[in-house]
């Protein structure tokens, strides 16, 4: 089908041949003053990267410890190493352990040497006083006591003096105590009274060894201080027992109890007499008692408090009386007239229940 441009048309077509014939001759003028290919070879971009001729650096890591952390071990191999690592802790704490040990043994071997030097010096003046009169060997009460201390098992009131087998005579006081602290048992205590008695060591010593073994911590120490002063009994042995028995375990209660009836017989009656007269409280306080609830049964025909653990009465002990201890009774009467409003009444009830039983015996 034939179709047939209107004037318009062609008009418009002519314009735009004419528009795309100068674009090009416009297009080809530029072309030739800078041709198109030289343009983008000059604006391409190199991207190969720098590099130096020869490598250099100041900064090495040549001599230097790194602390370096690997990961990603095997487990076997982290078991391993946490085993090797709790042994070095565990040995460690054993030498730690161990020089802690070391260091307490050479405390107490300080503490020990120290006690030593000062328990050799002489004895204070008070014990010298106190010990004026002379050791009288009690009567004993029992041989054997199976439910008494262990340092009873010898001799429940007095100690069976032993012959050594050296020459006593070349010991000294230090000798003798490093004997007993070596070898604290009775028979060792045994040569030690015989040498007081002997006259090797003197009261004041021995008096002073005893103090020097009740005050160490070690029970069996104290048992051979309370049977040294059971053993040789003195107005320095009862105020020893006396002031010593607070401070003791209640195992050794009733063994103190027991060494105080050697004071009931009459060859250590002055004992008592000598206490009464002191101006120790504490030691005036302790016979009153004694004298008092002991004396007090024995006016009702009680003679229970004067028989051993094993209940077996021994000769001397049949003959008590109250008209035994009429020797007291100057000492209470001092002390009860006195006017110590804590002691007197108590010291003339005493002296009268005495008093009043010889009487009565007499008539």
């Amino acid at each position: 089908m034939n179709q047939s441009l209107t004037q318009n048309e062609k008009m418009i077509a002519g314009v735009l041949l004419v528009v795309v014939a100068a674009f090009f001759g416009v297009f080809s003028l530029l072309n030739k003053a800078t041709p198109l290919s030289k343009s983008i070879e000059g604006s391409r971009i190199n991207y190969k990267m720098a590099r130096p001729e020869s490598p250099y650096s100041e900064y090495t890591l040549e001599g230097r410890e790194l602390d370096a952390q690997y990961e990603g071990l095997p487990e076997e191999k982290v078991k391993e190493l946490k085993k090797i690592a709790a042994k070095a802790k565990v040995a460690d704490a054993k030498k730690k352990e161990a020089a802690k040990k070391q260091a307490e043994v050479k405390k107490q071997e300080a503490v020990r040497k120290a006690q030593t030097a000062r328990t050799q010096k002489p004895a204070p003046k008070q014990l010298a006083a106190l010990n004026k009169a002379k050791p009288v060997t009690p009567n004993p009460v029992s041989k054997t006591n199976n439910s008494a201390p262990y340092f009873q098992q010898a001799d429940s009131n007095n100690v069976t003096p032993v012959a050594d087998s050296t020459n006593q005579n070349k010991k000294k006081f230090a000798d003798f105590r490093n004997m007993i602290f070596a070898t604290p048992t009775p028979e060792v205590m045994g040569q030690i009274v015989a040498a007081l008695r002997k006259g090797d060591i003197s009261a004041t010593e021995y008096q002073a060894l005893a103090q020097d073994l009740l005050t160490q911590t070690d029970p069996k120490y104290q048992g051979i201080g309370l049977l040294a002063l059971r053993s040789v009994p003195s107005l320095a042995s009862l105020s020893q027992l006396v002031h010593a028995q607070p401070t003791l375990s209640a195992a050794y209660q009733a063994y103190v109890e027991q060494a105080y009836l050697a004071y009931f017989y009459p060859q250590n009656l002055s004992y008592f007499s000598a206490a009464i007269g002191t101006k120790d409280r504490v030691l005036q306080a302790k016979v009153l008692n004694l004298l008092s609830v002991n004396l007090d049964k024995l006016s009702k025909g009680d003679e229970t408090v004067f028989v051993d653990a094993r209940n077996q009465r021994s000769a001397a002990n049949s003959s008590f009386t109250l008209s035994s201890f009429v020797s007291l009774i100057p000492s209470l009467k001092v002390l009860g007239e006195a006017g110590d409003q804590e002691f007197s009444l108590v010291a003339q009830q005493i002296a009268d229940l005495i008093g009043t039983t010889n009487n009565v015996a007499q008539n």
